[in-house]
């Protein structure tokens, strides 16, 4: 399974499952995202940021947090890149991870690093709905 050490988020699901980011120790050199259930305390392995068949590969998992659809951000460093750090959607059933942001890339804005914390708004932001609402502020 995987070493639960070194966790560096925490976040609770709606049905009380609880998600906790673990990696980038030498006490836990694995980057996996473990839900737990909240009785039983039983782990088990949601998305391993190790594994490409689940998605772009990250390193040193960096917070975590639930949106209200359900589907998991999480915060990663960029394998190769000391300071870039990558967020992720992750799928709460699956596992899959589907890159939302790369700090790295310049065309996506200023670049940020050290990512620790993450909060998702009650209500999940449109991308559509969220550039009008930008693009409206600057006029």
């Amino acid at each position: 399974m995987g070493d639960l050490s070194f966790s560096t988020g925490l976040a609770v699901e709606a049905s009380g499952k609880i998600l906790v980011a673990s990696g980038g120790s030498v006490l836990a050199p694995r980057n996996l995202l473990f839900r737990i259930h909240p009785k039983t305390g039983k782990r088990t392995v949601l998305s391993d940021f190790d594994n490409p068949a689940q998605g772009t590969l990250g390193q040193s998992l960096r917070g975590v947090a639930v949106e209200e659809s359900g589907k998991i951000i999480v915060g990663v460093g960029k394998i190769g890149h000391a300071d870039a750090t990558l967020l992720f959607r992750v799928n709460p059933k699956t596992g899959q991870r589907a890159l939302l942001s790369d700090s790295d890339n310049p065309a996506q804005g200023s670049p940020f690093s050290a990512l620790v914390y993450i909060a998702v708004v009650p209500k999940d932001c449109d991308a559509n709905s969220h550039e009008d609402s930008d693009a409206q502020s600057h006029d």
